[in-house]
């Protein structure tokens, strides 16, 4: 099997975003200082189609895949090579402090901190890292992003991007190209917490220049449908109806979400309070994407709840859509993954 870059790698690329419950394909080019569109897809899954981030059903994702690639809601797929995420729910990542050394004691350092602090045998791992630089809170240290993932999970993706066909620039963590879509020029000096809420789960992680912290929380989209539904005697649909037009406007559907709301800023307050005091640093502000992130009224409540500004992030204010259709507003934010993972494909070496 080819090494897997969980880091790095450059090209013009599909950015390829397979989540629990949905799967998203994205594609965009360059064209002068223009980052142009090409073409986006989006399609949910069937249920346990993949589970615990692997790959269940490689015949049955192969042809999903497929039809979208042949039927994009706008624009059209040209590119050849993939790069894809890993939901951080599956993936261990941590940064390191290390003096600075020779590469390959650098490499035995960050193997040797995986074997310790992962709870898996390295045998079954996926290793990578990237030296962030100099140390924001000790001298003559650099900071390294050690990311480890499941051998399981990585050999899945492998595995349907070769009945697919499509050639493996890179695999990295999903806050990785979150955080890529959403950090624009103007706020790369402010540190921030960005919230990625899917549909089984929340990712937090922490913009300082770079990915500095993250966190995995059992709460996304799904769970706030089930919990209306069950609250309210509602079915699904009827629940994940009142959930998208009504939201947290409604007293019914806050009352139902309060526990877990609640829960969620809990989280949220212990790991900005954890990170402003271990970095001697302020976040400034809180970012939310993600498919559920368009919950109406939850903006608001969290704002109220940490004490800080809280905005839902748009990964297309920088790219230009024209003369495609743009995503609708309300599902924008849920792309922001399979963007960053295209633009990737872009950046500099």
């Amino acid at each position: 099997m080819p090494k897997q870059d969980l880091i790095y790698k450059q090209k013009d690329c599909l950015g390829l975003d397979i989540g629990a419950s949905s799967v998203k394909i994205v594609q965009l080019k360059k064209k002068k200082s223009l980052t142009k569109l090409v073409g986006y897809q989006s399609r949910v899954l069937p249920e346990n189609i993949v589970i615990e981030g692997i790959i269940s059903d490689h015949e049955k994702m192969t042809k999903i895949v497929k039809e979208m690639m042949s039927e994009t809601r706008e624009g059209k797929f040209t590119a050849e090579k993939v790069i894809a995420s890993i939901p951080d729910t599956n993936v261990f990542t941590r940064v390191l402090q290390l003096p600075k050394i020779s590469d390959k004691e650098l490499k035995e350092a960050v193997m040797w901190e995986a074997d310790q602090s992962v709870p898996m045998a390295l045998t079954d791992l996926v290793v990578d890292y990237q030296v962030l630089g100099p140390s924001t809170d000790k001298e003559d240290m650099n900071d390294i992003l050690l990311v480890a993932a499941p051998l399981a999970i990585v050999n899945s993706y492998v595995q349907l991007f070769n009945m697919l066909g499509f050639q493996i620039e890179a695999i990295e963590t999903s806050l990785a190209s979150v955080l890529r879509a959403l950090v624009s020029n103007k706020d790369h000096e402010e540190v921030m917490l960005v919230a990625d809420i899917g549909a089984k789960s929340t990712n937090l992680g922490f913009y300082d220049h770079t990915l500095r912290l993250s966190d995995s929380l059992d709460t996304g989209g799904g769970s706030f449908t089930s919990l209306i539904a069950s609250s309210l005697s509602l079915d699904e649909k009827a629940a994940e109806k009142l959930k998208t037009t009504s939201g947290l406007k409604d007293d019914k559907v806050k009352n139902a979400l309060k526990d877990t709301l609640e829960s969620l800023s809990n989280e949220m307050q212990k790991v900005i309070r954890y990170h402003d005091e271990r970095f001697e640093k302020k976040t400034a502000k809180v970012i939310l994407c993600g498919g559920s992130s368009n919950l109406i009224g939850l903006t608001e409540y969290l704002a109220d709840k940490l004490k800080i500004e809280v905005k839902v992030g748009n990964p297309w204010v920088n790219i230009d859509t024209y003369p495609l259709k743009p995503v609708p507003k309300s599902e924008a934010p849920a792309f922001a993954n399979a963007i960053g993972l295209s633009l990737r494909g872009m950046e500099d070496l």
